[in-house]
């Protein structure tokens, strides 16, 4: 009937657990012992790749849009030139020849400007006024050898005096 009831045992028995949490306390420094530490699961990983996936889509369609725009204006822009540049040409052929009026009728021709090719179309066309000419120019771009267009088309009037 012994029975170790003393108060010591018990107090040594606390405070050895006590020491043990004393102990961990001072090791939390060290990571071998902590708890380990959360990553991410597979479901966040799959979401996260999901949703840059869409945006990358969304950047690359957008972008595309942009260049096939650029590429449009470009070439309506040089277009424009080569119809005034043709048009001048004509007004310049005016005045070598004595303010002589370009003849009624349609004409083509090839014309290279800006690194492209381009077909010119002209129709000049009388007017009520005898010393007047109404002329329209028509770009269309050559690609791949066939014609695209009319790319830009503009309408002047030329005379004399």
């Amino acid at each position: 009937m012994s029975r170790n009831t003393s108060p010591t045992v018990g107090a040594i028995s606390r405070s050895r657990s006590g020491d043990r949490s004393h102990n961990r306390e001072s090791r939390s420094g060290d990571r071998s012992h902590s708890a380990p530490t959360r990553g991410f699961t597979l479901v966040e990983v799959l979401v996260a790749l999901t949703i840059f996936a869409v945006l990358g889509f969304t950047v690359s369609a957008r972008v595309g849009d942009v260049v096939n725009q650029t590429f449009s204006l470009e070439r309506r822009v040089v277009a424009h030139w080569v119809a005034e540049n043709h048009v001048n040409r004509l007004r310049l052929a005016m005045l070598q020849e004595d303010d002589q009026l370009p003849s009624t009728g349609r004409d083509r021709e090839r014309v290279l400007m800006g690194g492209r090719e381009w077909t010119v179309e002209t129709e000049v066309h009388e007017t009520e006024y005898p010393l007047l000419r109404r002329v329209e120019v028509t770009v269309h771009a050559m690609e791949e050898g066939e014609e695209v267009g009319p790319v830009d088309t503009i309408t002047a009037f030329l005379g004399r005096h």
